[in-house]
């Protein structure tokens, strides 16, 4: 069950909809909320030890500044939805490199909901990238709902098995927490090779039909690496649960 959900924002693409799914979850959950937006600096403290112009450092200064003024609106916005919506909540203005400030914030909270930027222009904002998100995983920044379209329903999601530990658990994680109990869900198995699919898709499978009987399933050989995003795009996920194990 989910009893606190963390809203983060390090740049400001998406507010809207981290702010409007975060709010209807917390509502559904009876959960509280926890909103931070991350001032990323990691440019600035790169800029002052490389010794660059500064010209350089202006800009940065500037930019910063605007994405803080962005982000007092988008404090403001969920301030005003979680009242309305009679949630409990506080917020959080943070400084500093997040990929150190957020794995210690996550570890209080039973779900972290972001944005990833999509056009390059968002991504001058600030946003953390993809890389950036899959690194954060590793420090255990778990479980995580990454955001990637504007105001996308999430009505079809792939649960992906490949019969490690992490997969595993954020398969029964996500069932047990019954986020969005309406949704179309696939069960997708990946093995080395035919026999050890179907071994890991009947694994899987009996525990998740204990959860959502009308559950899809399949599977494939192959490497998730490989197969994950094509298979993705066919079936027109808008949603991808998967595990990353913790590493140091």
């Amino acid at each position: 069950m989910v009893n606190s959900l963390l809203l983060h924002w390090s740049g400001t693409p998406y507010a809207t909809s981290v702010i409007d799914l975060g709010v209807n979850l917390a509502r559904r959950c009876a959960a509280r909320v926890r909103g931070v937006t991350m001032l990323d600096t990691r440019r600035l403290t790169s800029l002052a030890s490389t010794c660059e112009s500064a010209a350089h450092a202006a800009s940065e200064f500037h930019r910063l500044h605007q994405i803080e003024k962005e982000q007092g609106k988008i404090r403001s916005d969920l301030s005003q939805a979680c009242v309305m919506a009679d949630i409990d909540f506080d917020l959080r203005r943070v400084r500093g490199n997040p990929m150190e400030v957020l794995p210690v914030e996550a570890q209080f909270h039973d779900l972290v909901v972001t944005a990833l930027p999509v056009a390059e222009h968002e991504q001058e904002q600030g946003g953390l990238q993809p890389s950036d998100w899959i690194d954060l995983l590793h420090l255990g920044v778990q479980p995580l709902l990454v955001i990637r379209v504007e105001n996308q329903p999430l009505q079809r999601v792939l649960l992906v098995y490949d019969g490690t530990p992490a997969s595993g658990k954020a398969v029964r994680t996500f069932l047990q927490q019954n986020l969005l109990p309406d949704a179309d869900l696939r069960l997708l198995a990946v093995g080395q090779n035919p026999t050890q699919a179907q071994h890991f898709l009947q694994e899987m499978l009996d525990y998740c039909r204990t959860r959502k009987q009308s559950l899809e399933a399949g599977s494939l050989t192959g490497s998730v690496r490989k197969l994950l995003i094509p298979y993705a795009y066919k079936w027109q996920a808008d949603l991808v649960v998967m595990g990353a194990s913790r590493r140091s």
